[in-house]
């Protein structure tokens, strides 16, 4: 269980990264949406899910549907028969309901937004009764970076290396931001308990001691490197394996934290103190 939690944890990440660097690189507005949506779809654990793209009036420009085959038909069949009249009838913004059909199924639907403009929806059906109030800031930022996506256009026209680079730290933002909240919320817990246990360090055997001290080390090294890539102002990138690319934050620049006198002489004292 927990490791399909790191697998679902990697999906996200690349998904979010890809889509915003396909855009940057010029990648068809329609490629980049199946591609998301077919990773959304392994990382959330659907059966099916869809994304529709409308124009400024709210016609359809095309729909992308996937999934396991069987449940196609079902998603298509509650887009048309319910979802287009909750949002052409009723205009209903985000939409989350169970149903039974052969089955207990949960069904959200959330618009393609940017300010005040609509693109389109991203939809998803998963089976049985399920809340899906831990997977919405994954469902919005996924919203939100195809919205982008849809406001620049399809056009094929090659993009600027400074776009390219400004996507590039948009979309490191972006996805350091969803990392934050989904890391930060156990990372402060695992933290406070090292930090309470390490109170009592004398009453422990050295060895114990050191381990401790590990754990806050690595803990307090994944805050900062998820800190960092919030920071990002121009992002490098190496290639990490075959197929795979990583930024790399050591050559990235990063934007300056002001300092208070305070807080840098108290920094230049525990320096001279080590």
């Amino acid at each position: 269980m927990k490791e399909r939690s790191i697998n679902s944890g990697d999906l996200r990440y690349s998904l979010l990264a890809e889509a915003s660097i396909d855009a940057a690189k010029g990648v068809a507005s329609d490629q980049i949406i199946k591609n998301a949506l077919d990773k959304a779809i392994e990382a959330i654990g659907l059966v099916s899910g869809s994304v529709r793209v409308v124009d400024d009036k709210g016609k359809l420009l095309f729909i992308h549907i996937a999934g396991r085959n069987e449940f196609s038909e079902m998603m298509r069949q509650v887009e048309e028969k319910l979802l287009a009249t909750l949002r052409d009838d009723f205009a209903v913004g985000n939409v989350f309901l169970t149903f039974e059909q052969d089955g207990n199924y949960s069904l959200f639907s959330y618009p393609l937004k940017v300010e005040n403009k609509v693109y389109g929806t991203i939809s998803g059906i998963t089976p049985g009764e399920r809340s899906l109030s831990a997977e919405e800031d994954f469902i919005r930022a996924i919203s939100a970076v195809l919205g982008l996506i849809l406001s620049r256009g399809t056009t094929a026209e090659k993009p600027s290396p400074q776009d390219i680079v400004k996507a590039r730290s948009e979309a490191v933002v972006e996805t350091a931001v969803t990392i934050n909240h989904e890391v930060n919320n156990p990372l402060t817990a695992v933290l406070g308990n090292i930090q309470l246990l390490l109170l009592n360090a004398d009453d422990y055997p050295p060895e114990m001691r050191a381990k401790l001290r590990a754990v806050e080390e690595s803990a307090l090294k994944i805050k900062e490197v998820t800190q960092n890539l919030m920071r990002v102002i121009e992002p490098s990138v190496v290639e990490y394996t075959t197929g795979l690319k990583m930024v790399d934050l050591a050559r990235s620049k990063l934007k300056e934290i002001k300092e208070t006198g305070e807080k840098k002489r108290s920094g230049e004292e525990k320096k001279n103190e080590d």
